[in-house]
Order: C-alpha cells, then sequence, then structure tokens
C-alpha cells in the first residue's frame, strides 16, 4: 500500500512538472516580448585626427546596446590612458599610434575597438614682427625719458645715460613647434662726429646680449623681446636681428637710427 502510495507520489510530481514546463516556457516567451533583451554591446569610435607633436587632440565615441551606464577606457598607444565619453591627449614624440578604446556596460559586458592616428612634427614658421629703436632718453630730442637716471645724469654724453634699446616680436606663424631658438642682434655704427679726430674707428660692429624669454616657441605662439643699447657715439647706427632655432628655422629684420648726442 505504502509503495502504491509512493508510486501515486512520483507520478503525480512528474504530472505536475510536465504541466508547468509548458507553461514556464510560454510565460518566458511573453516576458522576453514585453521586456526583450538588449542588443550586443557595440561602439563607433570617431575618426581619429591627424596631429602634430605637443598639440592637444580631442578623442571620441559612442556606445550602444548592452546595458547602460558605459565605462569607456582609451590606450594612446604612447603608455597614457583616459577614461571618458570624449577626452583629450597631447603626443610628445612623431609616430603612428594605435588607440584603442574598451567600453564596458553595467552588467560588465565589454566591446573594443582601435584605429591609428600620425603624429607629425609639424611645420614651424617664424617673422620678426614689430623690429625697432627706442630711445631710452631724450639725449636726442624725445621728449619722455624712459631709462635715464636723473641723478647721476650731469650731462647727455655720459654712457649711463645715452641708451636705448631695440624690442620687437618673434611670431611662429607656422604649425610646428620652434626649438632652440636664439635671438642675435648685431649694431652697424658709423661714427660721424666727435670721437673721429681721436683715432677711434669711424665704423664699428658689435654683437648685443640678450635673449627670447624662452627658448621654444609653439605653432601659432609668439615671445617678446628687449635688449638694451649703450650709445656712445654720434652717428648712424643699424641693428640687424635674427632668430636662429635648432630645426633650421630662422628670419632676419632690420632698423636704423641716427643719434645726435652733440647737440
Amino acid at each position: 500500500m505504502r509503495k502504491n502510495k509512493k508510486l501515486l507520489t512520483i507520478v503525480g510530481a512528474i504530472t505536475f512538472i510536465a504541466a508547468i514546463v509548458p507553461i514556464y516556457s510560454v510565460w518566458k516567451e511573453i516576458q522576453e516580448d514585453i521586456n526583450p533583451p538588449p542588443p550586443p554591446l557595440s561602439l563607433t569610435l570617431t575618426e581619429l585626427p591627424d596631429l602634430m607633436v605637443d598639440e592637444q587632440g580631442t578623442f571620441s565615441a559612442t556606445a550602444s546596446g548592452g546595458t547602460s551606464p558605459y565605462v569607456y577606457t582609451w590606450n594612446f598607444g604612447d603608455g597614457e590612458t583616459a577614461n571618458g565619453q570624449d577626452v583629450k591627449h597631447v603626443y610628445s614624440d612623431s609616430k603612428t599610434y594605435t588607440v584603442t578604446l574598451t567600453v564596458t556596460d553595467k552588467n560588465g559586458q565589454s566591446a573594443t575597438s582601435g584605429l591609428s592616428t600620425i603624429v607629425t612634427e609639424g611645420t614651424p614658421d617664424l617673422k620678426i614682427i614689430a623690429f625697432n629703436f627706442l630711445p631710452g632718453n631724450n639725449a636726442f630730442g624725445f621728449d619722455s625719458p624712459i631709462g635715464a637716471d636723473p641723478t647721476r645724469c650731469g650731462g647727455f654724453q655720459q654712457p649711463d645715460c645715452n641708451y636705448g634699446f631695440i624690442s620687437g616680436t618673434v611670431v611662429n606663424v607656422g604649425n610646428g613647434k620652434a626649438n632652440d631658438c636664439q635671438l642675435l642682434v648685431r649694431q652697424s655704427l658709423h661714427i660721424t662726429a666727435g670721437p673721429i679726430l681721436e683715432g677711434i674707428p669711424q665704423d664699428q660692429e658689435d654683437d648685443l646680449t640678450g635673449g627670447l624669454p624662452s627658448p621654444s616657441i609653439d605653432g601659432g605662439g609668439s615671445q617678446e623681446f628687449s635688449l638694451r643699447v649703450d650709445l656712445l657715439y654720434t652717428g648712424d647706427y643699424k641693428f640687424t636681428g635674427q632668430v636662429v632655432c635648432s630645426n633650421g628655422i630662422s628670419d632676419k629684420a632690420e632698423t636704423q637710427h641716427q643719434v645726435d648726442l652733440e647737440n
């Protein structure tokens, strides 16, 4: 009798399961129709820009599918990484880099994509503009003393009182960085009065000391400069400025000025 009861129980359980399984399958299909599973995670990487050394580039991508929110992890191919859908990066060397992006969704599903970007040195192009001579005092017809020290200038022919400035701006109109730049300024003087009678050479040349605030100028950047010039003699002064950089970029500019220290 007990065996028959066990058998009936087993048969009943099997019958119950057999009846439930189709119902569950139908219920699952209904749920999937109502709330279908998300499509597989995928990503679209925006075409990467070609960059120049030290130029800031913007990298962006869009993820779809999976379950948001997404985590964006960038590998720029130079040992640097960043997180975010839109990120910025600067390369310090010129070469072709493979940029890889991995996107991970809320459920841990991930997708990876990679593209190449070319980084070049760019081409610097330097210009010297506003290259001028500015007087440092009013010894030769200028009304506004700029640099004279009135406490020790008993006469305008003292060297400390007669001076001016060579000033200008170096502009990099190119799209590449100019490196290790030096400013060279040469003074050419033709004496027209005074010391000629004392046997001093009438024509003289001298290199002025000074330089740029920084030896490097970014593309589109500029630097101003100013050098003191001591005016010892009456004569015709010509100043020639030149900027020379390690990557062969140079430019010249000239300015002339007549100085009369006799009157």
